[in-house]
């Protein structure tokens, strides 16, 4: 982890395996928490999933679209 803080109403999160960027929608599932991410053709455009709740990206800050780790 490289660190850092959020103040705002959302937050990127990155990964890199032996040194390269692991793409969240690639052949290898980015879970957290539960939440299992699926991209929807677009850069900033996609899903968390966890079990038949999901969270779409937006530019908002709403309660339906929190995400918490239960």
């Amino acid at each position: 982890c490289e660190g850092g803080f959020s103040n705002g109403t959302h937050v990127h999160i990155t990964r890199t395996y032996n040194g390269r960027w692991v793409a969240a929608d690639g052949p290898i599932p980015f879970a957290m928490g539960g939440w299992l991410s699926q991209g929807l053709g677009g850069e900033y455009d996609g899903l968390l999933i966890k079990g038949d709740e999901s969270r779409e990206a937006c530019e908002c800050r709403e309660e339906l679209n929190a995400i918490t780790n239960e």
